[in-house]
């Protein structure tokens, strides 16, 4: 116990640039305690608004932490996203963003921020625009669904038919994002905005725009519903972008029950990753560090790494005790007999190349107590797909024409991104949206904002790694 003391003060106060600013801590009688504002959500609060669940095990319920007011940040969307009457409600409807996994969804989270900042409600695209070699799997198509409610809850209890009352989809005005610049920090162009928009009951939002304007309007996302509940918090300013994003995906990126089913299903036939997912396996979690390699197309927007700095960044992270396992006494969560010493690291990646040296190197490993185990997924082969190309290759197949997709690939995201969300430790860059996810929902539903994550990137990280306990302005984007 007292070792599980000092392990969990150096997760809170350990490092001087966490994003939150540790002196405002408690400082305003008016707002909730940071105590009862950053605990765990409880099961039934996850069931009520169909929140991912399985992420949090029973040792991060009582020991862990979730980002400060988040969870009464997702009531805010949640109320916002569904109404009693919603024949007398206005729509934004998403017009798509053809992007990567995660970035797509990151804006997305933007989308909804705009629609909550007007009181309207917000929808994504309904014939599966910009979301589209996704869907084309048998998964989707038995289930007659071409967009994210495909793999998602709705993210509104009204309709497209409400909505669109008996319009056709593309007859809807179009309003482009750039309109929205200064929209969030300026009160006035606010309401100008609304006023000249209130005669469209429903409109489009496009995001095509500038990459600077963009990043203004990013930035600045915040709606009114939950400025009071930021304000309170000690996040820093420059931290408000990321508190918003990790409450957006989190509610945006709701798996629907034949997801969950599906994942599941496919995580079953592999015995080890079977311990590691299952609720009742918290010992196997506490001792996995998610490695998530990121490489492909990405090099034109980050370096990409060497499987070898992540496999270094994960021992340092085991050998300076940043592991729950490696200090924890954690001895009553344990099921059986618990009498493994290997460490677990759990690697993702779209680069085979990568699975086969992190293989190659724990089978040469020593018999010892500093053995590790690699697991990951081999649900199709990575070496043909498309996200494992390089920038170069995918232009000369002209992009998106000559895609090669499998119909698991999509699942297969959201399934690794499940398993690394239940481990207890990170190394990424975080230069990578994806990266981004599996850091927003450890931090929010995963009740792991008090654990250790290791940046990688040099976009992120002036001196990689960047280890952070907590929420740490590395993250900040």
């Amino acid at each position: 116990k007292i070792l599980l003391t000092v392990f969990y003060f150096l997760i809170r106060f350990g490092y001087a640039w966490h994003a939150y600013n540790l002196s405002l801590v408690d400082k305003n009688p008016l707002c909730p305690s940071h105590f009862k504002s950053t605990r765990p959500y409880s099961a039934d609060f996850v069931s009520r608004l169909q929140l991912w669940p399985g992420l949090a095990n029973n040792f991060d319920i009582e020991n862990g932490e979730s980002l400060y007011g988040s969870e009464k940040g997702l009531t805010e969307v949640y109320n916002s996203q569904h109404s009693n009457d919603c024949s007398n409600m206005k729509f934004i409807i998403s017009n798509g963003f053809d992007s990567g996994f995660g970035s797509r969804l990151h804006v997305e989270g933007v989308g909804l921020a705009i629609a909550m900042h007007m009181n309207r409600i917000f929808l994504p695209h309904p014939d599966g625009d910009n979301i589209n070699w996704e869907t084309k799997i048998p998964f989707c198509q038995e289930q007659g669904e071409v967009s994210y409610t495909c793999f998602y809850e709705p993210w509104s209890n009204c309709s497209f038919p409400d909505a669109l009352k008996g319009r056709d989809i593309n007859s809807i005005p179009k309003v482009n994002l750039e309109r929205f610049d200064g929209f969030f920090d300026n009160e006035e162009k606010r309401m100008h905005l609304m006023n000249e928009l209130e005669g469209l009951s429903v409109f489009l939002l496009s995001y095509s725009t500038h990459m600077s304007t963009q990043a203004r309007i990013f930035k600045k996302a915040l709606p009114h519903q939950v400025i009071e509940i930021v304000e309170c918090s000690p996040m820093i300013r420059e931290a408000r972008i990321y508190w918003w994003r990790a409450v957006s995906i989190t509610y945006l990126m709701r798996p629907k029950k034949a997801t969950l089913n599906l994942i599941q299903q496919l995580t079953a036939k592999y015995p080890t990753l079977l311990s590691l997912s299952s609720t009742n396996s918290t010992q196997q979690q506490l001792k996995c560090v998610s490695v998530y390699v990121r490489h492909g197309d990405k090099a034109v927007e980050m370096k990409l790494i060497e499987f070898s700095a992540y496999r270094d960044a994960a021992i340092m992270l085991w050998n300076q005790q940043k592991v729950p396992a490696t200090i924890a006494d954690y001895s009553h969560y344990l099921i059986g007999n618990d009498d493994k010493k290997d460490r677990i690291m759990f690697v993702t990646t779209e680069d085979p190349a990568v699975i086969k040296e992190a293989v190659a190197w724990a089978a040469d490993q020593p018999n010892s107590s500093d053995k590790w185990q690699v697991i990951y997924t081999d649900l199709f082969d990575r070496s043909q797909q498309y996200a494992n190309l390089d920038f170069n290759t995918k232009f000369q197949r002209q992009f998106y024409k000559n895609q090669v997709h499998d119909p698991l690939e999509y699942i297969s995201m959201l399934m690794n991104l499940q398993m690394a969300v239940q481990c207890e430790a990170w190394v990424s860059t975080l230069a990578s949206n994806y990266a981004r996810l599996i850091d927003e929902l450890r931090v929010t539903v995963g009740a792991k904002a008090n654990r250790f994550y290791a940046d990688l990137s040099i976009e992120t990280c002036s001196h990689p790694p960047c280890v952070g306990n907590g929420i740490t302005i590395v993250t900040i984007r």
